[in-house]
């Protein structure tokens, strides 16, 4: 994961916005997933653990990020709505 939000950086230009939002949308992502069958609740949960250390990066860049103080509100909540 940390390798595709690497994208929204380059040299000559970043879009945390969109790196943010990404990532916000994982636990959605991962209960939509389950509820297709294709993870078990178990995967998911696992999935989304292993993106804890990631989250605080996440939260610093939305706290950065004066455009859109949503973007911070959300991301302190990433845990809550990811379920650990």
């Amino acid at each position: 994961m940390d390798r595709f939000l690497a994208r929204f950086f380059s040299f000559m230009g970043s879009r945390p916005h969109e790196a943010i939002i990404c990532f916000e949308m994982l636990p959605a992502w991962g209960r939509f997933i389950q509820s297709k069958g294709l993870a078990t609740e178990e995967e998911v949960q696992d999935s989304l653990r292993s993106l804890d250390a990631l989250c605080a990066d996440m939260i610093k860049m939305a706290e950065g990020h004066d455009s859109d103080p949503a973007l911070a509100v959300n991301m302190r909540m990433w845990r809550e709505n990811a379920g650990i």
